[in-house]
C-alpha cells in the first residue's frame, strides 16, 4: 500500500497547486461610470449601467484582464451639468480610475471636458452628440455620431426621402437641442426646405403653451423635435391630444423602446437612431439575446453603445495597460476600418477629434418596437466609378450630404421559421432543412430574386402572398441541402452552428438590405430534434458579403474594387450529447486500457503473456481508431478524440516498456525489485490515465 499512498499524495499536491493558481488574483483595475442614475433621465443611466456592467461581468467571469478583476465605480450626475462637473472633479481627485465612461447629456460632457483633460483621464460617452463634446480635448471620445451630421441627415431625409417642403422646429435651448437645430436649419436652407416656424423652451422649466391654436393654424408638412426623451414624450402626447396629426420626426434621443412606452400614439412618428437591432449583425443579435436573458426586456441603442464603450476601454487596457495616456493614444490610433475594434454594434474607430464614424438609421415604432423604416440612407460599401455616381445621383438613387454620398436603400423585413432539420452529416459537411421564408416590403423592388450562397433548394412552394396599402408580403416553404464548415477540434465534445445564408442574386447592399423581421418573429428559436445532438438555440441576423473584384470594368482596373451584398442568416446551434459518446467511444477505449493494466498482476516470468496483452491492446486501439476515423471528415489537425487515442497508445506502450524492464530484473535474479516496480505501476497506472483523460476533457470544455 505505500505505493498507493504516494500516488494519492502526489495527486492531492497537484490538485492543490492547480486550485491555488486558479484562485489567485493579482489586483484590481478601476473604470468609472457617470450618468443620470437618478432623476428625470434615470432610464438613460439605467441603460448605461446595464450595458457597461454586463461587459465587465463577462470579462471578470473569464479571469479579468491578466488576472486583474475589473471594478466599476459609479457616480450620479442626474443629467445636471453643475453636478456633472462635481462628479468629474471627484474622479480626478480620487485618482483611481483608468478611464471614465460617461456622461450622457452633451451639456454634462462639455462641462466635465476640461476637468478630464487637465487630470489626463480618457473619457468616452455612449450618447452625447453635440459637436463641442470632443472638440478641444484629445481625452474625450464618443461611440456615436455627432449632431452636425445628425441634423443635416434628418433635414435631408425630410426633404429628399419624405419629400416634404415645410417643417416646424421645436427645440430645447440646451447644447443638444440648439446644436441639432443649427445643423438642421443650415442644411434645410441648402435644400430649399422652408422653416415654417421655430419654437424653443428650457428643459429646466419647460413652457409648451405654443401648442394650441397657433401651431394648428400653421400650414406645414412635418414637425421636427430637437429635444431629449422626457420632453419629447410630453410634446408628442400634447401634440396628438390637441389634434395635431402631422408626421413627427425626432433625433436619436427618442429612438428608444422606453420612449414609446410613454406615448399614447406612435403613428407617423419617425426617429433617427444610432442603432436599430433588426439591421444589426451577429454580434448585435448575440448581445440582444444575452441582454434579454439577464434583464427580461428588449435592449435599445443606449444599452448596446454603453456595452461597446466598455469594450473599447477594456480593449485599450488589454493592449497597453492602465496608463491613462497610453489608453488615450491607443484609442486615437484606432482611426480607420483597417484597425478598428469589432464591437457589438459593428466596427468602432475614431477620427482626429475622437468622434466615431457611425451611420444613422431611420426608425418607426410599431407595437412598441423600434424597427427600420422601409427606406434608409446608407453609405456605400463598394467602390463606385464616376459614371456610376453621376447615374445614381441623376436617378435619385443616391444623395450627397456635404462630402458624404448616401444611397437610398430598400429595407426588406425577412424571417425564417424552421419546420424540420434532417440528415446532418459532418463527414459530408451538409444538412437538410425544411423551413418557411417570408419577406415584407414597400416599393418597386423584387427581394424574391434570391439565392442561397451555402446550398440549394430542391423544393420551393409559394404558400401565401398579399398586397395592401403599399405593403407587399410573400411567404415560401423551402426544402434544401446546405453546406457548412464544422470544426472538429473538440470532437466528441463539440458544438456546431448550422447556417442558412441568403443573398439577392443581383442587387448590392446599396440598393437592398435584408433585416430581421422583429415583428413577424414573435418567438425565435423553435426547438428542432436531431439524433445524438442537443438543440441549444437558433437566431437570425444580417451581415455583409464583400467580393473583391473589378469584373473587368476599365474604370476599376488597378483599384481596390469590391461589391457588397446584404446577407440574411439563420443560425442553429447544437451540442453533441455526451451519453452516446460514452457508450460508443470512451467505454470501449477504457476497457482496452484497463485490460492492458492487467499485465502488472502477472508474474514477471510470464514475459510472452504480458507482451501479448500489451500488443493486443495496441492493435485493438489502432483498429478502434481507424473505425472512428471512417465516420469523420478528413481534417488536417489533431482533434480531441485523437488525443485520447494518443494517450491510450502511450499508456499501453508503457505496459510493454515496464514488462521489458521487469523481465530483465527477473532474469538478473532481482525478483523483489521486479515486483516492487510492478506494484508501483499497478497503483499509479490507472489514476494517471484518469487524471490526464479528465484534464483533456476539462480543457476541451
Amino acid at each position: 500500500m505505500p505505493g498507493y499512498r504516494k500516488a494519492l499524495s502526489l495527486i492531492l499536491i497537484i490538485a492543490a497547486i492547480c486550485l491555488f493558481f486558479s484562485c489567485k488574483k493579482d489586483g484590481e483595475i478601476f473604470i468609472g461610470l457617470v450618468g443620470p442614475l437618478t432623476g428625470s433621465g434615470e432610464a438613460y443611466g439605467k441603460s448605461m449601467y446595464r450595458g457597461v456592467s454586463m461587459y465587465i461581468d463577462e470579462i471578470n467571469a473569464n479571469g479579468g484582464i491578466d488576472g486583474n478583476r475589473v471594478v466599476l465605480l459609479t457616480k450620479d450626475d442626474q443629467n445636471n451639468k453643475e453636478l456633472a462637473r462635481t462628479k468629474a472633479e471627484e474622479f480626478a481627485s480620487e485618482n483611481q480610475v483608468s478611464a471614465v465612461i460617461g456622461h450622457y447629456y452633451s451639456s454634462c460632457c462639455i462641462e466635465a471636458q476640461p476637468i478630464y483633460k487637465n487630470a489626463g483621464i480618457p473619457s468616452i460617452t455612449p450618447g452625447a452628440t453635440n459637436v463641442m463634446v470632443t472638440k478641444g480635448s484629445p481625452w474625450m471620445f464618443r461611440v456615436t455620431f455627432n449632431d452636425d451630421f445628425q441634423g443635416k441627415f434628418l433635414a435631408y431625409y425630410t426633404r429628399q426621402v419624405f419629400q416634404h417642403e415645410n417643417v416646424i422646429i421645436i427645440h430645447d435651448r440646451d447644447a443638444y437641442g440648439s446644436g441639432l437645430r443649427y445643423s438642421f436649419v443650415a442644411e434645410a436652407k441648402r435644400l430649399n426646405l422652408n422653416i415654417t416656424k421655430t419654437y424653443s423652451f428650457d428643459n429646466q422649466n419647460p413652457d409648451y403653451s405654443f401648442i394650441g391654436k397657433e401651431l394648428k393654424r400653421l400650414k406645414t408638412d412635418i414637425i421636427f423635435l430637437a429635444v431629449h426623451a422626457p420632453e419629447g414624450a410630453e410634446l408628442v402626447n400634447l401634440l396628438r391630444d390637441s389634434g395635431v396629426t402631422l408626421p413627427i420626426l425626432g433625433p436619436d434621443s427618442l429612438g428608444r423602446a422606453t420612449f414609446a412606452k410613454e406615448l399614447n400614439d406612435t403613428s407617423d412618428l419617425y426617429v433617427g437612431s444610432p442603432f436599430i437591432f433588426d439591421i444589426g449583425g451577429k454580434e448585435a443579435q448575440v448581445f440582444r439575446e444575452k441582454y434579454i436573458k439577464l434583464y427580461s426586456e428588449e435592449p435599445d441603442w443606449v444599452d448596446i453603445f454603453s456595452y461597446d464603450a466598455a469594450m473599447v476601454v477594456i480593449e485599450a487596457i488589454k493592449a497597453v495597460g492602465t496608463d491613462r495616456e497610453a489608453i488615450k493614444d491607443f484609442l486615437l490610433s484606432r482611426d480607420s476600418i483597417a484597425n478598428s475594434i469589432l464591437t457589438a454594434s459593428g466596427l468602432t474607430y475614431f477620427d482626429e477629434n475622437g468622434d466615431c464614424s457611425k451611420s444613422i438609421s431611420l426608425g418607426e415604432f410599431e407595437r412598441g418596437k423600434l424597427i427600420s423604416y422601409h427606406l434608409q440612407l446608407q453609405t456605400p460599401t463598394s467602390f463606385l466609378t464616376e459614371p456610376e455616381i453621376e447615374r445614381a445621383l441623376r436617378d435619385v438613387k443616391m444623395f450627397k450630404i456635404g462630402s458624404l454620398y448616401l444611397f437610398l436603400t430598400h429595407v426588406i423585413y425577412t424571417g425564417m421559421d424552421i419546420i424540420e432539420l434532417q440528415n446532418f452529416d459532418q463527414k459530408e459537411s451538409s444538412f437538410d432543412l425544411d423551413f418557411y421564408l417570408w419577406f415584407r416590403w414597400k416599393g418597386e423592388i423584387d427581394p424574391t430574386n434570391f439565392e442561397f450562397i451555402n446550398g440549394s433548394a430542391f423544393f420551393v412552394e409559394k404558400v401565401k402572398e398579399s398586397f395592401e396599402n403599399g405593403l407587399r408580403y410573400i411567404c415560401f416553404r423551402i426544402k434544401g441541402n446546405f453546406r457548412g464548415e464544422f470544426p472538429m477540434q473538440k470532437y466528441p465534445f463539440d458544438s456546431q452552428t448550422l447556417r442558412v445564408r441568403l443573398k439577392h442574386k443581383d442587387l448590392p447592399i446599396e440598393n437592398l438590405v435584408y433585416v430581421v423581421d422583429v415583428r413577424g418573429i414573435e418567438k425565435e428559436g423553435r426547438e428542432v430534434e436531431i439524433s445524438d445532438w442537443e438543440f441549444r438555440k437558433s437566431f437570425q441576423f444580417s451581415d455583409i458579403l464583400k467580393t473583391i473584384t473589378s469584373l473587368g470594368d476599365p474604370w476599376l482596373l488597378g483599384k481596390k474594387a469590391s461589391v457588397s451584398y446584404s446577407i440574411y442568416n439563420l443560425a442553429v446551434e447544437i451540442k453533441r450529447m455526451p451519453l452516446p459518446f460514452l457508450i460508443k467511444f470512451l467505454i470501449p477505449l477504457v476497457i482496452v486500457v484497463v485490460i492492458s493494466h492487467l499485465v502488472f498482476y502477472i508474474h514477471p516470468d510470464e514475459f510472452e503473456a504480458r507482451c501479448g496483452i500489451g500488443i493486443t491492446g495496441i492493435l485493438s486501439a489502432i483498429a478502434f481508431h481507424i473505425t472512428q476515423g471512417e465516420t469523420l471528415p478528413q481534417v488536417g489537425y489533431v482533434i480531441t478524440v485523437d488525443k485520447f487515442f494518443i494517450l491510450s497508445y502511450t499508456m499501453i506502450f508503457f505496459t510493454l516498456l515496464e514488462t521489458v524492464i521487469v523481465s530483465r530484473y527477473f532474469k538478473a535474479d532481482q525478483l523483489k525489485k521486479a515486483k516492487k516496480i510492478d506494484r508501483a505501476f499497478r497503483y499509479t497506472f490507472l489514476p494517471f490515465f484518469i487524471i490526464v483523460a479528465a484534464l483533456l476533457i476539462v480543457f476541451t470544455l
